[in-house]
């Protein structure tokens, strides 16, 4: 699997791969098409052997930064609706 992890490091993201996997089945080895993060060991309960091609389709934000709303001062005019 390649390492995408290097080239988001300051982004805070996590890629969405579609990617080609072979995972273990109880006693056998099945090779499957499923979308998972790249960080994934575990696929619907089995684990992922080995990832066999991948392709990045999305990102999602890993960040736990909260963004602080300040309450503004201003007032809606009643008749028009605009903020004075």
């Amino acid at each position: 699997m390649k390492n995408y992890a290097t080239l988001n490091h300051f982004k805070m993201v996590q890629n969405i791969l579609f990617a080609k996997i072979k995972v273990m089945n109880k006693k056998e080895v099945k090779i499957i098409d499923a979308v998972i993060k790249e960080n994934d060991t575990i696929y619907n309960a089995m684990p992922i052997i080995e990832v066999i091609e991948s392709k990045i389709i999305g990102q999602t934000n890993v960040s736990k930064e909260y963004t602080e709303v300040k309450r503004s001062n201003e007032t809606r005019n009643k008749i028009t609706g605009t903020y004075e």
